[in-house]
Parts: structure tokens; C-alpha cells; sequence
């Protein structure tokens, strides 16, 4: 079991890792994305302004959502490590 925990602990912070470090080019291509569906027009009115923003903005949040999942996972090994060193320390003290 505690090689599990370890294993959870490695995996969610190499993922983690991975969204902070390669969040650039995730959020790069998805302003790209989102900068083709701009029509081609010099005049835009406010209201088009405030439709681009929100489109990146949750595109953005997608991303970050998705990276959430390498902290639940460090959390998980965490707790299961937590509760199998109580559980050995209990069993191994001498009586």
C-alpha cells in the first residue's frame, strides 16, 4: 500500500508540474483557436470585446481545471502513506 501512496505522490506532481510548466503553450493555442473565430472587421462594439474575453477566460479555465487533478492525486497518496505509517506504528510498537 505504501508503494501506491508513493506512486500517487510521484504522478499527481509530475502532472501538476506539467500544467504549471506547460501552461504557456496550452494557453497560446488556445488564444490562437479563439483568435480565428474573430470575424475579420477593424470596428469592433463593446459587446464583441466582452464576448472575446469570456470565450478566453473559460477556455483558460479549462486548463486550470484539468491541472486540479494532480493535487487530488498528491492528496490521495498523502492520505493513504498518513494512515499506513499510523497503522504500522501501532503494530510495531514493543509491548
Amino acid at each position: 500500500m505504501r508503494r501506491f501512496g508513493y506512486t500517487l505522490l510521484v504522478v499527481g506532481f509530475i502532472w501538476s508540474s506539467y500544467f504549471t510548466l506547460g501552461g504557456d503553450p496550452l494557453a497560446r493555442a488556445a488564444s490562437r483557436a479563439l483568435g480565428q473565430k474573430v470575424p475579420q472587421k477593424q470596428d469592433f462594439t463593446r459587446r464583441d470585446v466582452l464576448i472575446g474575453i469570456s470565450d478566453g477566460a473559460y477556455e483558460v479555465g479549462d486548463i486550470v481545471q484539468f491541472g486540479f487533478g494532480g493535487a487530488m492525486l498528491m492528496l490521495a497518496g498523502g492520505i493513504i502513506l498518513g494512515r499506513h505509517g499510523r497503522s504500522a506504528a501501532v503494530h510495531d510498537q514493543p509491548s
